[in-house]
Parts: C-alpha cells; sequence; structure tokens
C-alpha cells in the first residue's frame, strides 16, 4: 500500500473517513456473519447426529441395556408396557418409567444410564449423511448456512488476511485521524496528535487505494448479505459437489468420517512427523479430509511412497496437495505418469482444484509440450509409453507422481524400465495405486523396489518368513492404505445382487458351441449373442433392471469385459445411451461421454468395457451398476464398482451380476473363491508361508484357471473339444473388439489394447 506525502483537506478527509467506517462494517458483517454460520453449521450438524442416533436406537431392543450393565433389571416388564426399544426409553421421562409395575425410582435411574451409554456409544461413531432423495428440514438448513459459508471463506481466500487486519486496525486509525477532520480539534490538538492524525490518514489513504483497486468493499458487502439460497439450489449444489460439503463439515465439526487419520501400521516416531507436518494449501483451490491430508504429509514426510487407498478415496486430491505445498515452497516442475485414459482427467483435477498449470507430453505435440514444461514448468503430464520416448533430463523433475502403478509391476517391461530411470532420479516420487497387488505378493514388492530397495529386500528375505505382521510393519514407511468404512463414514450403503439366470433359448445352443469349440472367451460371452434380445436370459433381465432403474429418474453404468456385448446391449436399450466405452476411445472422448452422460438429470446409461471405463474416471451420477459377467480378476469388479461407489456419492449404488446358472459364470466365481481363501489364509494366519516370495502366490496363473474352467464344462456338457484350447482364447483380459470366428455368432478375443496405452 502506498501512503500519501500530504495531508488531503478536511472535506477529503471526511470522505475518507466515511469510505473507511463503511469498510470496515462490511468487513466486520463478513467476520461476525462467519462466525454466526459456523455455529449454525455446528448446531446443524448436532441435530442430524442426534435424529441419526435417534434412529438407530430406535431399532435397538430394550433387552440390550443388560449388556450397558443392567443384567439385574426388570426390561421384560418395560417392553410390557411399550417401552420395546433403548429410543423409547431415551424419551420416557423417569415418571413414565416408574409408572410400569416393579419398576422403582433406581431401577429407572439404573435404565436411563444404560440407555444414555448405549447412546454414548453409537453416538461415537454415527456418521452425518445428507440424501438428496430424503430432503429433511435439517438437511436443507446445514447445507444452507453451509453454501453461505463457503461463500464467506471463497472471499477470504481472494482477499487474504485482509478483511481480518481491516476489523482489527481500521476503529483505531479512524480514532487517531479524527482530529484531521475538523478545524477546532486540529488546532487544539498537540504535535503528537497532529503527527498521529496525519499518519493515521495516510494509512487509511492507503487502505481506500488498496480497496478501490481490488473491488474489496462492493465484494466484502455482496458475501455479508448474500440472501439464504433456496433449497432446490443447495440440494443442486450438493449433489454437484458432495465431497466438498462433507469436507466442510468435517474440518468445521469434526465429523463425518470415521478415522480421519488412520496411520495403520506406521510407526511412532513417523506418524510424529507426520502430525507435525505442516501442509501449505495456499495454492490449492479444495477442502481436503482429515485422511487427505494426513496422506499428502505422509508422502511429503516419507519422500518416497506408496498411497494405495481403495478405490475412490481421492487419491489424487492428496497428490496435488503435495504438489501444492511444494510449489508454494519454490517447486517448478513436477511429473504425472499415467495411462492415456486419464490423462484428461488429471488435466481437469488440476484446472479446477489447483493454482497451478498443467502440459501434456502426449501425442504428436509431445515434444513441443516437452520443451515448454522444461521452459516454463507447471505440471507435466505424460503417459508410460510416452515416457519411454523422454530422455531423462540432467536437470530431474521436483517430483514424480505414478498414477496407477501397477502399470509397471513387471519390472522387466519397457514401460518399467523407462520409469525406474526417471524414479532413481527424482528426490520425491508417488506411486498412486487402489490395486497394488493383483495376483503374486511379489509384484507388491516390485513396487516398493523401486522406491526404497533396501525395504523390498526385508520384504522378501525376511517378512515373509516371519509372517503377515512382519511385512506389515515393514512395508509401513513406505505404503499408507486406508479403506472406504474406515474413512467415509457417510457413503451410502454398497447393496450387491447377484441374479442367477437360466437359459431360455438360443443362449444355450451359442454356449454350447463355445464350449466345443474349448474358446473360453466365447463362453463367456456367448449368453448376449442371440438372434434376438428375448432370446437371451441375460439381456433380458438387463432391460428389466435399466427400465426399472428408470422409472425411479437414476443412472445406470453397464460394464462388459467385451465390445461385442456392449454393441447388442446398447442395441436393445429403449432409453438413449451414452457409449460404448472401449478401449479404443480416445481419453478426451472418454470424458465427454462421461459428461453427456452425467450432466442431464433424470434416467441415462452409459455402457463401457470394463477395463476402459473401470479405472481413472468419477462418475458418481450413477448409482446402478451392471456387471455383464464375471472377472477373472476380482480387482476389476472392484474397480469398476467404485467408479460409482466413491467419495461424492450421495446414493446407495446398486451392483447387479448377470449370472448363468451351470456356466462358466458358475466356474469362475468357483475358482475365484478359491484363489481369494488362499490369499486370505497367508494374510490372515500363516507365520511361514515359504522361504521366497514366490511361493505366496495368490492363485493360479490366468491361462490354467481358464483351461480347467474350459475342460470342466465339456466334461459336463459332454462335448468333446474340436480341438485344444489354444493361447489366443484364453487372454485373460481381451478387448473383443476385432474377430476371428471360433463358434456360430461369437467373435475370438485377442490381446486388451488397454495394456498398450
Amino acid at each position: 500500500m502506498s501512503t500519501a506525502r500530504t495531508l488531503p483537506s478536511r472535506a477529503d478527509t471526511k470522505r475518507l473517513m466515511e469510505a473507511s467506517a463503511a469498510l470496515f462494517d462490511a468487513a466486520r458483517q463478513l467476520t461476525e456473519g462467519r462466525s454466526r454460520l459456523e455455529a449454525e453449521v455446528g448446531a446443524g450438524v448436532l441435530q442430524l447426529r442426534a435424529a441419526a442416533v435417534q434412529a438407530e436406537l430406535n431399532a435397538v431392543p430394550v433387552d440390550r441395556l443388560r449388556d450397558a450393565g443392567g443384567s439385574g433389571l426388570r426390561l421384560g416388564a418395560l417392553a410390557d408396557h411399550g417401552f420395546r426399544t433403548v429410543g423409547d426409553v431415551l424419551r420416557a421421562t423417569p415418571q413414565q418409567l416408574t409408572a410400569v409395575p416393579g419398576v422403582g425410582s433406581q431401577t429407572a435411574a439404573a435404565v436411563m444410564a444404560g440407555a444414555r451409554r448405549v447412546w454414548d456409544s453409537i453416538a461415537a461413531d454415527v456418521p452425518v449423511r445428507l440424501d438428496p432423495d430424503n430432503r429433511t428440514t435439517a438437511g436443507t438448513s446445514l447445507l444452507g448456512h453451509l453454501f453461505l459459508l463457503d461463500s464467506i471463506r471463497v472471499v477470504e481466500a481472494e482477499l487474504g488476511a485482509a478483511p481480518t487486519r481491516i476489523v482489527a486496525e481500521l476503529p483505531a486509525l479512524m480514532h487517531t485521524a479524527k482530529p484531521a477532520t475538523s478545524r477546532v480539534r486540529w488546532t487544539f490538538a498537540g504535535e503528537q496528535k497532529k503527527a498521529t492524525a496525519t499518519q493515521s490518514v495516510q494509512t487509511l489513504g492507503a487502505w481506500m487505494e488498496w480497496c478501490d483497486r481490488t473491488g474489496a468493499l462492493a465484494t466484502l458487502t455482496a458475501a455479508a448479505h448474500s440472501p439464504m439460497p433456496t433449497p432446490d439450489e443447495v440440494w443442486a449444489d450438493f449433489q454437484h459437489r458432495p465431497g466438498h460439503y462433507y469436507a466442510l463439515i468435517e474440518q468445521l465439526a469434526g465429523v463425518g468420517s470415521a478415522g480421519v487419520e488412520t496411520p495403520g501400521d506406521l510407526p511412532d516416531e513417523v506418524v510424529a512427523k507426520i502430525e507435525a507436518a505442516e501442509l501449505d494449501t495456499s495454492a490449492l483451490r479444495a477442502t481436503l479430509r482429515g485422511y487427505q491430508s494426513f496422506g499428502a504429509r505422509f508422502a511429503l514426510v516419507q519422500r518416497r511412497a506408496i498411497i494405495g487407498d481403495e478405490m475412490g478415496l481421492g487419491k489424487t486430491m492428496q497428490a496435488l496437495a503435495l504438489l501444492a505445498h511444494l510449489h508454494a515452497k519454490g517447486a517448478r516442475r513436477f511429473l504425472v505418469v499415467c495411462p492415456a485414459s486419464v490423462i484428461f482427467n488429471w488435466q481437469r483435477e488440476i484446472a479446477a482444484h489447483t493454482t497451478l498449470t498443467s502440459v501434456r507430453i502426449h501425442g504428436p505435440a509431445a515434444e513441443d509440450g516437452a520443451a515448454q514444461w522444461q521452459r516454463d514448468g507447471g505440471i507435466a503430464l505424460t503417459t508410460f509409453d510416452t515416457l519411454k520416448k523422454l530422455p531423462v533430463p540432467t536437470d530431474p523433475p521436483d517430483a514424480v507422481i505414478v498414477d496407477e502403478a501397477h502399470y509397471i509391476k513387471n519390472p522387466r517391461s519397457g514401460r518399467s524400465r523407462a520409469a525406474a530411470a526417471w524414479i532413481r532420479s527424482t528426490p520425491r516420487v508417488v506411486f498412486l495405486s487402489g490395486t497394488p497387488m493383483e495376483n503374486r505378493v511379489t509384484e507388491f514388492i516390485a513396487l516398493v523396489d523401486y522406491l526404497r530397495p533396501e525395504v523390498a529386500r526385508e520384504l522378501d528375505t525376511f517378512a515373509l518368513v516371519a509372517g503377515p505382521q512382519a511385512f506389515r510393519r515393514e512395508v509401513a514407511p513406505v505404503y499408507l492404505r486406508r479403506n472406504t468404512e474406515e474413512v467415509l463414514g457417510e457413503l451410502p450403503d454398497l447393496l450387491e445382487v447377484d441374479e442367477w439366470e437360466h437359459f431360455v433359448g438360443s443362449d444355450a445352443h451359442a454356449y454350447t458351441e463355445a464350449v466345443r469349440q474349448g474358446n473360453f472367451m466365447a463362453m463367456r460371452r456367448a449368453a448376449y449373442l442371440t438372434p434376438r434380445p428375448t432370446d437371451s436370459a441375460k439381456l433380458t433381465r438387463l432391460l428389466e433392471i435399466v427400465d426399472e432403474v428408470a422409472a425411479n429418474g437414476r443412472k445406470t453404468i453397464v460394464f462388459s469385459n467385451f465390445r461385442e456385448v456392449l454393441d447388442r446391449v446398447a442395441a436393445a436399450l429403449p432409453v438413449h445411451v451414452a457409449g460404448p466405452l472401449s478401449g479404443s476411445t480416445t481419453p478426451a472422448r472418454r470424458q465427454e461421454l462421461v459428461d453427456e452422460f452425467s450432466a442431464p438429470d433424470g434416467p441415462a446409461v452409459l455402457v463401457s468395457q470394463i477395463q476402459a471405463g473401470g479405472t481413472g474416471l468419477n462418475i458418481q451420477a450413477a448409482s446402478v451398476v451392471i456387471l455383464c459377467e464375471p472377472q477373472i480378476k476380482p480387482t476389476l469388479e472392484q474397480q469398476a464398482i467404485a467408479r460409482a461407489h466413491r467419495m461424492g456419492q450421495t446414493r446407495a449404488v446398486q451392483v447387479h451380476r448377470l449370472l448363468i446358472e451351470d456356466t462358466v459364470d458358475e466356474r469362475i466365481l468357483e475358482l475365484l473363491a478359491e484363489k481369494e481363501a488362499e490369499f486370505d489364509t497367508y494374510a490372515r494366519t500363516s507365520a511361514t508361508a515359504g522361504a521366497s516370495a514366490a511361493a505366496i502366490d495368490a492363485g493360479q496363473l490366468p491361462t490354467a484357471m481358464e483351461r480347467r474352467i474350459v475342460e470342466s464344462e465339456q466334461a459336463r456338457l459332454g462335448v468333446r473339444s474340436e480341438d485344444a484350447v489354444s493361447d489366443d482364447a484364453t487372454q485373460s483380459d481381451p478387448a473383443a473388439e476385432t474377430s476371428g470366428s471360433s463358434a456360430p455368432g461369437i467373435k475370438a478375443a485377442e490381446s486388451n489394447p488397454l495394456e498398450k496405452a
């Protein structure tokens, strides 16, 4: 702020004082309004929590009070007289309880004390949930206050500490400047008061110059007098950015998610360093959840780490928080390596949630992008394959983020060797992966080896032999994972339904022919490839589900491994369909399809190949997921479901698995259960699983498993294979976009183009 060299006229000084008073009044109303709104939010959260606790207590039988220290109480008499739940007891007065025959004042007091203990126990964990399909008055009021408070916080972020300084400094300045407003006061003021008044007028003038330049008075006045939005406005905004609202609730009221900071098996001294670390979020335009802040600080303190949070918990935001902090501390260049399918999503997230710039190093303009990044800095976005063509600079980036890090789990592949060269030269590296171990423990150790070879050696030679607890303890300084139930208490329920059907006609013939051919992939999609939809039991059921979902105004994602199945589904659906989103869909078009699907209110359907749409996209607009067939890897289903059931989802998510009894579907589920049981046995109980990591395997190789399924189905149906089962017919992750006939009407599968991304 500049300072005036001479004292203005008394008239100008009076106008300056009036303007200063208006500025002070606007800043005061803003800060007082913020305090009032924070109090309203706190009260609103308490009201919602109380209602949620009461609802749970209304379902707890009164005899459960015996577990709360009331083993000798006459609870049967209470139940007989209408006090059937703990909620009934808490709503009662002592007089109402003692009116029950056999219940005296001491018994009534003991019953009430037990009920309050149950209340306290439930209240400690109950989340705050806001349901757009059940717009309660309390929920609407809370959202309205949060809406207004958020607008004030935006203004305060724009103006920095100015509003607080205005409230603190201007009253004293206006008081000491008063002699300059009156000839009489000025005449009788001493030299010291005149000097102080002159300085105060100059300082007020500087404030007014700043105010005129920034438009602060209008900004403060508008924010301080913002009208309460309508219920439709606040619920629409909530559905647009629910994660932001829950983050505000967590930050302001300290509730909303269980286990805000979940350090797991981290050593105490590491946890202490993380908790003491301060995260500079000045370059971040988002409110972090508590666990997200912890994750970003974990990566900051540990420097080379894996954030392996379950899908949908915002790993991208944690990485951006780290980069924003480093940028605020003077770092210039960062590199994000990711699959081509999510590069546009990274661009959008950077633009929406940070003040940093991004540049793509991918496609025809990759060289130009690399030159721009080296010159101007920012966040470079590139793919695994493009990285192979980029020379490692002598001046490495300040940090490297590897998204979907399991893409480099095989250290012998070209993409892995290219990534390793950049990782070795960079001081800070963060791997992001919700599935760091898909098949073998060795894959996980390989990822650790990129970051901390000494830890990987311990894991390979000691920790596996010592048992799972030793393994987790050794890897903890490198690896942080939180699960959804630990940190997103407000997330709506996930309802999974296995839809078992029987063949109805030509679908049975197509399946038998595929079994005869020994073609595993043809067997998996045969149920859909019939002349008419009514000839397919799966397609008939799928259409019924979509019709019911559409009638309720909700959105559906249909996932299949096979493009041909998706084409058949899309052709049969009577409603508008977005997609298909497949392995050949460009990254830009993928995001366009998601936006097209998400934008309109009311029903819509997105059809997607499970590997193309199952990773890297946020599709919270959908609350129903249909899986056309079971997947070879459980992680594929988990990733696909997590596109909808993730932070920001406001409705319960329904998952429908379409299955045919006594077919390849049932065989896949049986063998997957065996794989999971084998791994769970090691993870929970085994102390010595073997002398090397190779002994710790989540299950058979996919091809071996597929052969086993084909052979068992051939034996069950009594058909003789015309050809030996070929490797081409048993690829585990097909894109199924090219053909090579192996059974009537069924296309053979080729390798997945997503693996080439």
